[in-house]
């Protein structure tokens, strides 16, 4: 029986400095998220589908998707678990080495 599915996470990235939130126009600090979606084999083996990086005010608790490279700066490493972004990858790389070793011995 093969367990698959699909999962949706977000995660804390970083605080961003003191500027005016585009909602409530408060000067108060913004909150990086990264919220991703991922679809998994045994829910170890896992590739990502779609990511998102979103800025939540601390004042108005409002959010807004934000592009990548407005926020490289800030981003100082990725969150989001290494099984989760290579997992499958890793999968096909091991049943490939099976596939070799099984035939080589043939």
């Amino acid at each position: 029986m093969i367990f698959y599915g699909w999962r949706k996470k977000t995660l804390f990235l970083a605080d961003m400095p003191m500027q005016p939130c585009t909602l409530c126009n408060r000067a108060g600090s913004l909150q990086l998220f990264v919220k991703y979606s991922s679809v998994h084999l045994y829910w170890i083996f896992g590739v990502i589908t779609s990511r998102k990086y979103l800025a939540a005010c601390s004042s108005c608790r409002g959010g807004a998707r934000v592009d990548k490279h407005e926020i490289e700066h800030v981003i100082t490493s990725n969150p989001i678990p290494f099984m989760d972004r290579w997992g499958l990858a890793i999968l096909g790389a091991l049943g490939c080495l099976a596939m070799a070793l099984y035939l080589s011995q043939r």
